[in-house]
């Protein structure tokens, strides 16, 4: 499986907001690197989702991952977690939204 697979099932998933998105409001951007490198975002707006390719939004909160670390975290082999504390992920902007979206994907992913 790919990233892009990967991604096209999460937009698939979450093509209505879930209640666990009442209220927030955020643009999350993924920047991936490696070979599968890409830029996505998730724009929560007025409980409604937008995905983007690329960077048309101005992010609230930038996650970068390695595309193989990516793909661990979505098979269940890596702790999204762990990842952070070992500098597998790197974030900028507001945490708790990206802990909330770690939540969030973990549920229904």
């Amino acid at each position: 499986m790919t990233v892009e697979d990967i991604i096209n099932d999460l937009i698939q998933e979450l093509d209505q907001a879930p209640p666990e998105l009442t209220g927030m409001e955020a643009i999350f951007e993924l920047n991936i690197t490696g070979e599968q490198a890409a830029t996505y975002q998730l724009k929560i707006e007025n409980e409604q989702l937008y995905w983007a390719e690329g960077t048309p939004f101005e992010p609230t909160c930038t996650i970068y991952i390695s595309d193989q670390g990516f793909l661990k975290i979505a098979s269940g082999e890596l702790n999204p977690k762990v990842a952070l504390l070992t500098g597998r992920i790197k974030i900028e902007g507001d945490y708790s939204q990206a802990l909330a979206l770690s939540a969030i994907l973990k549920k229904y992913h």
